[in-house]
């Protein structure tokens, strides 16, 4: 008599209930803690703040929350937990053979855990959210609670419980040990992130030009799905993201269940069980310890160190690998495999060191170029090359805001022919020294970053420091063309036919100092003396850095107001205050400070200061400083000291034009 087979077995499937149900309940109970019980603690607080802004509707529950962060973890946890304990049985080997004796075919059995495991991850999730919807209901919270928003936070949670669920069963079928099941699940999310951040970090290393601060930022967070729920939030998922992980989803449950029904129950408690994968898993460890190693001593910047860091880390790594595979500490009859890899990858370095591809050496023809955005500190390349309609998108969510897209997003870009054609023989100077410009310390470089956005739609990055003053003449017509003042300062942007009001005041701090200027013919006078002086601003001027003598506020209705800092070298604008009674009410002062102390820094020593002068109380010697405040250079600072006592201003200040009594002090 044939034995029969069913594909639902109610035992085991109670059996299930018993052993892993209660991590469901737990499951609840958190979710309960982290909704629920937050709303109700939240509700005042909730109808003081965001029922009264304008953005309530952009506002999504784990963000008002703050629990999004939260719900990361318990994501993180609890499907991998689940995951083990379902499929404990694969790695212990009497459990597997008799889970595999029952009269249920293999692949019904997988279909049955998965779903069992699926049901406890998805019931406390849906409890939860009609528990969250009947409460924002109640207490009529809004938008942000509506079904639409709590529908949006279930099945985007869900989406990412599938993801770890499935994938740490998919890895389960690989390993026969639970423990190891765990790890390698975390190493399989975390390990995109994290060789990208090793490769970049040796682009950074061995390319000329690459910096990975530019690109690491963009992709850290969408490789890694922790981090990309944690984020989610405030930006929601797009299509191509929902599409890219379901497939995921969907590929791990059919690799999953093909290898299940052709794994062999005897391979329990071997640490890889699948024959072909062993040398990925040992040569895999053994080039990430490597990677790391030489990253580790590649802070002293030598290539000796760095090499003995690749052969330390892949000694280590390669030793660990061998050990777990063979299950004992005796390896050393195995160092074959080491020379083969320490070969390969020798080769490998070699490639990247030369620059097969030519990345070092490329600069954009001039006929290429659409735009491109030059500037001395490192951008977020997402933001600067977003087109509006995205920038609109981000200010609506509150991630930033209208005056940071002006201020920030929509500055430091050159569309002119001749500034293009500047660029790019900058650029050109540059490569040339390359052998040169790589001895430089870091410590002595100055950085300039070129981001071209070319017409065929490519970007191209490049990141360069540079010795002070070499470049002077390339860089000179590039900074005092008009493109680029009018990139540097509000005034030579706005239309001055709409501003309401000028509000003028003193760069050093105090409130009070301020003047309100209404009159259209005033503020036309007064903008005309201003874009005078930009445009008669020379390089050196500029490239110093803006003086914040005085400040002048350009404000249009109720867009985010427009500031600009004036240098007491602005002539015609000086003698416009002076002429009008203002420069002495809002130009700061010597008998406004008690006294002032001017600091050397330094961020590699962990208090920062390293020098200071005795309290400067001299009058002229304050006065003199006072024209000297800048807004850039910050390795020198000064600190102002109010009469009252109460407050402290801080600028920056050059030192090359402190005067030498101040500067034999510092040194």
């Amino acid at each position: 008599m044939r034995q029969k087979t069913s594909l639902f077995n109610k035992g085991l499937f109670v059996q299930d209930l018993r052993s892993v149900g209660w991590i469901g309940i737990v499951y609840f109970l958190l979710l309960l803690a982290v909704g629920p019980l937050q709303i109700l603690l939240n509700v005042e607080h909730y109808h003081k703040t965001i029922m009264q802004s304008k953005i309530s509707n952009e506002v999504s529950l784990p963000e008002f929350l703050g629990s999004a962060e939260a719900y990361t973890i318990l994501t993180c946890i609890l499907p991998v937990a689940l995951a083990m304990l379902l499929f404990r049985y694969l790695h212990t080997k009497l459990a597997g053979d008799y889970i595999h004796s029952l009269p249920i075919k293999r692949n019904a059995l997988f279909h049955q855990r998965m779903l069992t495991g699926i049901g406890i991850l998805v019931l406390p999730l849906f409890l939860n959210a009609l528990i969250m919807l009947g409460v924002g209901q109640g207490y009529h919270l809004g938008e942000a609670y509506s079904m639409k928003s709590v529908g949006l936070w279930l099945i985007t949670v869900l989406l990412f419980n599938l993801l770890v669920f499935t994938g740490s069963t998919f890895v389960a079928m690989f390993t026969g040990m639970s423990l190891l099941q765990g790890v390698f699940t975390y190493i399989m999310f975390v390990f995109p992130v994290g060789i990208l951040m090793l490769s970049l970090q040796y682009a950074d290393l061995f390319l000329f030009g690459f910096s990975s601060f530019l690109v690491r930022d963009s992709y850290t967070s969408t490789l890694f799905p922790g981090l990309r729920m944690a984020h989610s939030a405030a930006a929601p998922l797009s299509i191509i993201e929902w599409i890219v992980y379901i497939v995921l989803i969907l590929a791990f449950y059919v690799v999953a269940l093909f290898l299940y029904k052709r794994r062999k129950t005897e391979t329990a408690t071997q640490a890889i069980v699948v024959k072909p994968l062993r040398p990925v898993f040992k040569y895999g460890v053994t080039a990430c310890f490597m990677l790391t190693g030489g990253i580790y001593f590649g802070d002293f910047q030598k290539m000796g160190w760095i090499i003995f860091g690749f052969i330390v880390g892949s000694l280590i790594g390669y030793s660990i690998a061998t050990m777990i595979l063979e299950k004992t500490w005796r390896i050393l009859y195995k160092w074959k495999g080491y020379i083969g890899f320490a070969i390969v990858a020798s080769i490998s370095l070699l490639l990247l060191n030369m620059d097969i591809f030519g990345y070092e050496n490329n600069v954009p023809q001039d006929s290429e170029v659409k735009r491109v955005y030059v500037s001395s500190e490192i951008p977020e390349i997402d933001r600067i090359l977003a087109t509006d309609e995205e920038l609109e998108e981000q200010v609506k969510r509150g991630e930033i805001s209208p005056g940071e897209v002006e201020m920030y997003y929509r500055k430091n870009f050159f569309t002119d022919r001749t500034n293009i054609h500047n660029v790019t023989t900058f650029q050109k100077e540059i490569v040339k020294d390359k052998n040169e410009l790589e001895l430089i310390p870091e410590k002595e470089n100055n950085m300039v970053v070129f981001v071209y956005e070319l017409k065929n739609g490519d970007k191209e990055v490049r990141k360069y420091n540079l010795p002070p003053h070499k470049y002077d003449n390339l860089y000179k017509p590039i900074v005092e063309s008009d493109e680029y003042k009018k990139n540097l300062y509000n005034a030579l942007r706005i239309n001055e036919n709409q501003i309401d009001r000028i509000v003028l005041s003193s760069g050093i701090g105090f409130d009070d100092k301020q003047e309100v200027l209404t009159d259209q013919s005033q503020m036309k006078d007064l903008l005309r003396a201003v874009k005078q002086d930009i445009k008669d601003q020379k390089y050196k001027e500029i490239q110093k850095g803006t003086n914040t003598f005085v400040d002048i506020e350009l404000i249009q209705g109720k867009n985010e107001p427009l500031i600009d800092s004036v240098p007491s070298t602005f002539n015609q604008t000086m003698k416009w205050l002076k002429d009008h009674q203002i420069y002495k009410e809002i130009v700061p002062m010597a008998s406004d400070f008690d006294y002032v102390v001017v600091q050397k820094w330094d961020p590699t020593v962990s208090e920062g200061e390293v020098a200071s002068t005795d309290k400067i109380t001299d009058k002229d010697k304050i006065n003199q400083l006072i024209k000297l405040a800048s807004n850039a250079g910050y390795e020198y600072r000064m600190e102002f000291h109010s009469k009252s006592g109460h407050s402290i201003y801080e600028t920056g200040v050059h030192y090359e034009d402190l005067p030498n009594d101040i500067k034999k002090q510092l040194n």
